[in-house]
């Protein structure tokens, strides 16, 4: 790590060390702790749509400023491309989702823990229904309706 500089300079050179070795959550992890936001967007253009490469975290945090940088016309672009991967990210999971319940129908029922992996949040309504048939991705259900 570079020191002895000034801080968003050396916050820069280390997110710049750690994207040229395919680290991207540190990048943005390191330019986040600056607070400035003109070196974030910097980076999100630099880095391109990442955030399927970062933790929650940080992903939350960059999709935080991209929520306040999107009715500045300067960088608009750069948030839309942001939100666009988002939104094809959110897509894919609910197709994956809808895999579970074709796959589920074709086969045998979905087991208490198979349950809970594929729907988090869902572990008591699992416990309820003592027997877990399919998921969809709006519930579960049992098949016994």
């Amino acid at each position: 790590m570079v020191q002895d500089r000034d801080p968003v300079w050396t916050a820069w050179t280390n997110a710049m060390d750690a994207v040229h070795v395919g680290d991207v959550d540190t990048a943005f992890a390191e330019v986040l702790s600056t607070g400035d936001d003109l070196l974030l967007v910097k980076l999100m253009d630099r880095t391109g749509t990442v955030i399927d490469h970062l933790s929650s975290e940080v992903g939350t945090e960059v999709l935080h400023a991209v929520a306040q940088f999107l009715p500045d016309q300067n960088v608009f672009d750069i948030c839309l491309a942001w939100l666009q991967q988002v939104h094809l990210i959110m897509n894919v999971s609910f197709a994956n989702r809808f895999m579970v319940l074709v796959l589920s129908v074709a086969s045998a029922p979905l087991t208490f823990m198979q349950c809970v992996l594929q729907e988090p949040g869902t572990a008591s309504s699992c416990i309820h229904q003592k027997r877990v048939g399919y998921i969809i991705p709006n519930g579960l259900h049992t098949g016994r309706e």
